[in-house]
């Protein structure tokens, strides 16, 4: 066996996560919470599938930081609205 590859190990980090944010659904009472944090979590996995899957990492610095900031935004923003009452 060569080895794990890169995109291995992002498969199994996505499927670990997954599992995790499914963790949080069905075990948090709070489901405000529940949300704020899978959709936390649900930025993480995006980062890993621009960076691995999409090829993020070969391009131009510039458009790495959009789109580092874009996810993030949308994570703060999605984040934020969960919380409200």
């Amino acid at each position: 066996m060569a080895g794990i590859t890169a995109v291995t190990r992002a498969w199994l980090a996505l499927l670990v996560i997954s599992a995790i944010s499914f963790c949080f659904a069905e075990i948090l009472e709070n489901r405000a919470l529940a949300v704020a944090l899978i959709m936390s979590i649900t930025a993480v996995k995006v980062g890993i599938i621009l960076i691995r899957f999409m090829d993020l990492r070969t391009v131009s610095r510039g458009l790495q930081v959009y789109f580092a900031l874009w996810t993030a935004a949308c994570a703060i923003l999605i984040f934020s609205c969960s919380l409200l009452p």
